[in-house]
């Protein structure tokens, strides 16, 4: 038999008071959640920067050694207008 509103029906489970204590126990078998340990999560902006600047430079000496130094000006410099247009927005 179709429920005849299937969402309504999920929402009322997912909020039924004797259905959340299960529910969060689920949660710390299956995928290890606690609800005790909300530190902060560590900050990557630095991480993820250099290992970005490393992949251009990779990039960079790739384009180099296959067409040359003018096409590695080339892209800079397209790649320079789209972070300004990106910028300016």
């Amino acid at each position: 038999m179709k429920r005849p509103y299937p969402a309504l029906w999920q929402q009322h489970v997912a909020t039924h008071p004797k259905f959340l204590p299960d529910f969060y126990r689920h949660c710390v078998i299956v995928f290890g959640m606690r609800r005790d340990d909300t530190s902060s999560a560590p900050d990557f902006t630095n991480a993820a920067l250099i290992m970005g600047l490393v992949n251009l430079v990779w990039i960079f000496m790739a384009l180099w050694a296959v067409f040359g130094f003018w096409m590695v000006l080339g892209v800079g410099f397209v790649l320079d207008k789209l972070i300004r247009r990106i910028q300016k927005d």
